[in-house]
This record gives structure tokens, C-alpha cells and sequence, in this order.
């Protein structure tokens, strides 16, 4: 062998001290890259263990309590002890029971002037003493606006009166057809029909109108009013439906801004029970009692004082001769009323049927009490002095439902 043979050099796997030194060296740094990862203590799981438990049993109690709410939750809801509840998804409806209204909340008696039928005597007119008919209502339209003619400007008024009903603290009753579209005026020597429309003088459909309630002599300017009291009007509801050339769904609510003190002078009518066959009530051949001040009688004179009359409702062909009405589509969404023996010329004259919007009474057994109860409210008759006199009332049992909702505060 020669001095110069080759050497061998180690493989990475073979021991080397240089090699030993780097893998020391190497240990090292990783011990000391970091703090040492403890284990958590028992009593830490223990505290995470207990937290992650209470917050899964936490939801599992708030979804057990969402779906007995949702499904029942009348057992939870507070209605007035003259109301029944009636579970809606997430609901709790309360219902004033008949006799009582409200807005299940509170439910006030109702009907609290029965003994007012002695005096409405049958086939006149009688003026009323002072409150005996404390639901009624006088609703006035009084309304200004601008009109133009080519290049001429005219300023063009309006004024009428309608009868409503008090039916809780907030609402009052009436007919959508009081709530006017347009009138009619002379301009020009021309009648003229004028649209009620938003203006300079009126920026809402409410300042139209004006609600008075424990009236005694009918609202007039420049009158004594007292000791009538002025209701302000929040809110006037027609019927979605309701069509101004059929007085198909001629009905309307409108809600007062402030809640109505109840006393000697107003008072709330009750409305049919629920339990009531809509395809029958009211009964026909049977009295009827309404108060006005005539605003339907169509000459324009009508009474300052309140006066007080009984109808009867007769079976629908009684009002075939009217010309609204087609006596082929007359449903019990209306029903015909009339003062029988009213003749046309001389004889017996009414005071019509009082006013327009003014609810027809009947009277009925409410928990052993005879009270009266608005079945209608005047929708269009023909005049006073017509044969019969007979006149169309909205069924107010056909929308007991709509009511309740709309009538809600």
C-alpha cells in the first residue's frame, strides 16, 4: 500500500463526536424555546366541564319555554277577567265575552242604557231626553280646498254629518260611505263633483273630521254645544273593500287619539255575540230601535235635538225598490228595515231613519239583562215619505272579526 491510499469519510449515520455535539446542541435549543405546556388541573375540567353543561341546559330550558309559549300563550297572558284567551302562535288573543268591550285588556259592560226602548215610540219620531242614547256619536266633515276652472280659482267648502257608535274606549263605528271620496257643489251656475283630496288646508283625511260624543243638540257653528265633548281622531279605517257604487262593505272604524272616560253620559254599545247565525240575525218581523238628528232625510232639515225611533226589519224583498240595490245580490252582508206604516203624501211621516252611519239597535238577553245591541248602521234608504220606508243596514254581524281587529288600541 502506498502512503497515499483514500480515506473513508464517515456517513451521516456513522458516530462522529461532532455529530454527537450538534444533536446536544440541538436539545438544548428546544428545551429552551419555551415555557413547558401544562396538563389542566382536574379542578379545571371540572369548571369547563360544569360551564359548557349549564350553557347546553340553559338552551335546551329556553327552547322548551319558547315552544310552550308559542304553543299556549294563554298561560302566561294576563287578559281582563271578562275576557276569554284564545292561543295563537306566539299570541295570547284576549276577547272581551259578550256583554263587555274592550281590547281584552279591559272589557267594559256594555249596552248600560236599556231602559231607553219605553221611549221610542213605534211610527215617530220623539225627541229623547238628554244621554239616553250614550253611544251615539256625531261625526262632522268639514272640509275647504282650492278648485280650479281653466285660469279661475275657487274656494270650495263642504260640511255633512253622520251618526257613529261608541264600541269601546277608542273606537267608534260608522259607515265607509260617511267617509267622503267627493261631494258635490254649485260653481258656475254648474253642478259640479269636487274630489276630497289632500291640500293646503288639510294634510291629513283625519282633519276632515271632527267626532263629538254626549250630545244633546246636534253640532253647529256659532251653537250651544254643551255639553257635548270633542273626541280628536287618530286613525280613520275603511273597509278594504268597501265599494262606493254597490255600498258592498260599507263600514269604517275610527280610532280616537285619546281614551274615553265612561259615565252617565257615554257609554259603550254591545255588538252581536259571536255565537250569533250570520245567515239569520237579526231576526226579521222584529223591532228595531235607532236616535239621530235626520241627516238622511236628504231635504236638509235636520232636528237640533235628538230624537229616538222604532223600525221594522222586514224580509229583503221589502227593499226590491231600491234603486242602489238589486234586490238578485242582496246577502246578508245588509239587511231592510223600515217604518211600516209611513205613507206616501198625507198620513204618518217618520224622521227617516235617523242618520247615515247611525246604528240600528235591537234588544236581547244579555246575562238576564235586556239591553241593546248595534245590529246595523244606515247604509242608503230612498227618503222619509216613501211607502214602507225602507232603508239598507250594513250587518254588523258579517264583520264582527274585522271590527275586533281594526277596533284594537
Amino acid at each position: 500500500m502506498n502512503s497515499g491510499e483514500n480515506r473513508i469519510s464517515p456517513t451521516p449515520g456513522d458516530y462522529s463526536p461532532q455529530n454527537e455535539s450538534d444533536k446536544t446542541s440541538d436539545k438544548n435549543i428546544l428545551n429552551s424555546s419555551g415555557p413547558k405546556i401544562k396538563k389542566p388541573s382536574t379542578s379545571t375540567k371540572v369548571f369547563l366541564f360544569s360551564f359548557v353543561s349549564f350553557i347546553i341546559t340553559s338552551c335546551i330550558v329556553l327552547i322548551i319555554v319558547l315552544v310552550i309559549y308559542g304553543a299556549f300563550p294563554c298561560s302566561v297572558a294576563k287578559c281582563h277577567p271578562n275576557a276569554q284567551c284564545i292561543n295563537k302562535p306566539f299570541y295570547a288573543d284576549c276577547i272581551c265575552n259578550y256583554g263587555f268591550a274592550g281590547n281584552g285588556l279591559e272589557c267594559d259592560e256594555c249596552g248600560n242604557f236599556q231602559e231607553n226602548w219605553n221611549s221610542a215610540m213605534p211610527f215617530m219620531s220623539v225627541t229623547t231626553p238628554p244621554h239616553t242614547w250614550p253611544a251615539t256619536a256625531d261625526i262632522l266633515f268639514n272640509y275647504r280646498a282650492n278648485y280650479f276652472i281653466d285660469s279661475e280659482q275657487y274656494l270650495v267648502f263642504a260640511f255633512g254629518n253622520c251618526g257613529g257608535t261608541l264600541i269601546n274606549r277608542k273606537a267608534i263605528l260608522t259607515t265607509a260611505s260617511c267617509i267622503k271620496d267627493s261631494f258635490n257643489t254649485m260653481l258656475k251656475n254648474v253642478s259640479r263633483t269636487i274630489p276630497v283630496t289632500l291640500n293646503t288646508f288639510h294634510d291629513s283625511f283625519e282633519s276632515m273630521y271632527e267626532v263629538f260624543l254626549a250630545v244633546v243638540n246636534q253640532i253647529s257653528f256659532s251653537g250651544n254645544i254643551a255639553p257635548a265633548r270633542h273626541a280628536p281622531i287618530e286613525k280613520i279605517i275603511k273597509h278594504e273593500l268597501y265599494d262606493p257604487e254597490t255600498d258592498d262593505n260599507d263600514i269604517a272604524i275610527i280610532m280616537l287619539r285619546d281614551r274615553v272616560e265612561l259615565d252617565d253620559k257615554v257609554q259603550l254599545s254591545c255588538l252581536p255575540s259571536r255565537e250569533e247565525d250570520q245567515e239569520t240575525y237579526p231576526s226579521r218581523h222584529q223591532y228595531a230601535w235607532g236616535a239621530g238628528w235626520g241627516s238622511s232625510r236628504g231635504d236638509f232639515r235636520f232636528s237640533r235635538e235628538l230624537k229616538n225611533y222604532r223600525l221594522d226589519i222586514y224580509n229583503d224583498s221589502m227593499c226590491s225598490n231600491i234603486s242602489k240595490i238589486n234586490i238578485f245580490n242582496l246577502d246578508n252582508d245588509v239587511f231592510c228595515a223600515g217604518e211600516y206604516n209611513v205613507v206616501s203624501g198625507s198620513g204618518k211621516t217618520g224622521n227617516c231613519h235617523g242618520d247615515y252611519g247611525g246604528s240600528l239597535y235591537v234588544r236581547q238577553n244579555i246575562s238576564g239583562i235586556e239591553k241593546f245591541v248595534t245590529a246595523g248602521m244606515l247604509s242608503y234608504n230612498e227618503g222619509c215619505n216613501i211607502p214602507h220606508s225602507p232603508g239598507i243596514y250594513t250587518n254588523v254581524v258579517r264583520y264582527l272579526e274585522w271590527i275586533r281587529v281594526n277596533s284594537q288600541y
